[in-house]
Order: structure tokens, then C-alpha cells, then sequence
């Protein structure tokens, strides 16, 4: 009981150090999204500083700048 006060008593005046996590991501990605509110939730329950560095993925690259309509099958795409 006494080594655990002890612990804990360090354990609230030890530096606070934030971890590092890169994310590649698709700003159009709907599950990129819902990834990183995991994250953030998963880091506010633990009360751990995040880090973030973001590297940028394109999940269809040959979509012209003009965009495509919505739907078709994904052969179509």
C-alpha cells in the first residue's frame, strides 16, 4: 500500500511526454476519419499527449482534378 502511494505520487509530478504517431491518410477516406477519432478518444481515456504527423496517401491517384460523379461500380472507378 505505502509503495503504491509512492508510485503514484511520482507518477503525478513526472513529466508528461507526448507519443509520437504518424498517420498516411486520405483527407477523402471516410475510415481515416473514424481512425483518428479512435485515437483521440483512446488517448483522452489514458490521458497521453499525441503527437501527430500526417503523410499524405491518395487512395485513387488518377481521379481527375474535376472529380467524378458519386456512385458506378468499382470497376468504374
Amino acid at each position: 500500500q505505502k509503495l503504491l502511494t509512492h508510485f503514484e505520487k511520482m507518477m503525478s509530478v513526472a513529466p508528461k511526454s507526448a507519443v509520437a504517431v504518424t498517420i498516411t491518410s486520405d483527407l477523402v477516406c471516410p475510415w481515416c476519419w473514424v481512425g483518428l477519432r479512435k485515437l483521440q478518444q483512446a488517448s483522452e481515456e489514458a490521458k497521453v499527449d499525441v503527437d501527430i504527423t500526417w503523410k499524405p496517401f491518395m487512395l485513387r491517384p488518377n481521379t481527375p482534378q474535376e472529380g467524378q460523379p458519386k456512385g458506378g461500380t468499382p470497376a468504374s472507378r
